[in-house]
């Protein structure tokens, strides 16, 4: 949807022919369009918050005003370089500078990153000295509390201060992380509100052992405790059989994604068509194709479980076998069968 400058153009001109406009003077509409400017600037934020950061460059186009009012939502995704190490005098300068960009700009100076870093004093932060990508999300998240999609690498350390940031979130959706960060040094609250959204959460490590009954026990509280939790996706290299135990019974799930080569110990579970097995992929470049296009592996996943409820896909099937697809692709060619492999 487009507002133009003007409700109409010009009258055609017609050869041969006198053209007489009907309209009076006081019946031709302005300019300016005809939406009060906050109704105007509503429509286009709720549009370009819908959109992706490619498809906010068109509402750009429209006019300064909608430049100036869509612009923040094009600064939607923050990816740290994966050596995970950036010069602290640049990260603190680009973010302060474009803060007005961000949701929350609560740090508007560099009090809390030298608060949270007690191993580097103020003259090491003056000569550029590198900072650890913790501390980097640190001040990030401080900027951009209303995150919704976080993806945390599996080389990512998150120290306890690093958890307690995350519980600033306040609208986070989607967790990819270290089941590890979420168990060490202790269990976090999985009843924390910082979790109480969360939809889908991907485990990338295999800190999860099916053969430590405490540990499963206190894992399977923690997730029943998201109450909106309902795609789950596992990275575990065993028990992915006994895995799937644990949250079969849980009707509110409607997605079980496993990155691991099972071969044939899953088939006593294909009956249930919410089991994707997915080849392994690159969780990042997935992650950051899902985040600017929209289209990542919970996409594949869903798709191929909806083949299966309306019988495209063999209800046995359960081996999605592409990471990404595009809309013109069909079932055939997106998805594997068992009876293949």
């Amino acid at each position: 949807m487009a507002i133009a400058e003007s409700a109409f153009s010009a009258l055609p001109m017609c050869d041969g022919l006198e053209t007489v406009s009907t309209l009076t003077p006081s019946s031709h509409l302005p300019l300016q369009p005809r939406f009060p400017p906050e109704l105007e600037r509503i429509i286009f934020e709720i549009a370009a918050s819908r959109c992706f950061p490619k498809e906010i460059l068109t509402f750009m186009l429209v006019a300064w005003r909608v430049k100036t009012w869509v612009e923040p939502f094009l600064y939607r995704i923050v990816a740290f370089p994966e050596q995970g190490f950036i010069p602290i005098d640049i990260l603190v300068e680009k973010v302060a500078s474009v803060q007005y960009l961000f949701w929350n700009p609560v740090l508007s100076n560099q009090e809390k990153w030298e608060d949270s870093n007690e191993s580097t004093d103020s003259n090491e932060s003056e000569e550029l000295s590198p900072i650890p990508e913790d501390l980097a999300l640190s001040v990030t998240l401080h900027f951009c509390s209303d995150v919704t999609n976080l993806f945390l690498g599996a080389n990512t350390c998150i120290v306890p201060k690093g958890m307690k940031i995350l519980h600033e979130l306040r609208y986070l959706q989607r967790l990819t992380i270290n089941s590890s960060s979420l168990f060490l040094p202790e269990a976090v609250d999985f009843a924390a509100p910082f979790l109480s959204g969360v939809t889908h959460l991907e485990l990338l490590d295999d800190y999860f052992d099916v053969e430590n009954e405490p540990r499963d026990r206190k894992f399977i509280a923690g997730i029943n405790q998201m109450p909106q939790l309902t795609h789950l996706a596992f990275n575990v290299k065993g028990g992915i059989p006994e895995v799937h135990d644990l949250f079969y019974m849980n009707k509110r799930f409607q997605c079980f994604v496993f990155f691991e080569p099972i071969g044939g110990r899953i088939r006593i579970h294909m009956e249930d068509i919410r089991f994707v097995y997915i080849y392994p992929i690159s969780h990042r470049e997935d992650w950051l194709r899902g985040a600017t296009e929209g289209r990542d592996y919970w996409t594949l996943a869903e798709e191929f479980i909806a083949g299966k409820r309306a019988k495209v896909i063999d209800r046995h099937s359960y081996f999605a076998s592409r990471p990404v697809l595009t809309q013109a692709e069909s079932d055939s060619e997106a998805y594997g069968s068992s009876d293949e492999e």
